[in-house]
């Protein structure tokens, strides 16, 4: 199976057509690493392009997906997501969770 990582920016949030902008695609080696391993990688891959863009406030997600032939991808059927909500260049934590 052909894995990748996908780095994305959530668009239209809270309404019924939230679209995710894709901002970088990059193959994972599924052959070497489990999907549990890569799923584990997935958060800090996903802060560290945050980190080094200097990205904006918003809503960013990194996602663990199948890779087809062509490099399409569906984020609707990842292996793996994760979400973070990015303000003031780092990522924001509601009082009293768990980072």
């Amino acid at each position: 199976m052909k894995c990748g990582f996908v780095f994305a920016r959530a668009h239209g949030i809270g309404n019924a057509y939230e679209w995710y902008e894709t901002l970088k695609l990059e193959e994972v080696d599924a052959r070497t690493w489990s999907t549990e391993e890569l799923a584990r990688r997935l958060r800090p891959w996903t802060l560290d392009l945050l980190r080094e863009r200097k990205c904006g406030d918003g809503k960013y997600l990194g996602f663990l997906v199948e890779l087809y032939e062509d490099n399409q991808f569906d984020t609707g059927i990842a292996l793996a997501e994760e979400e973070v909500i990015w303000f003031y260049e780092s990522e924001y934590l509601p009082v009293g969770s768990a980072a």
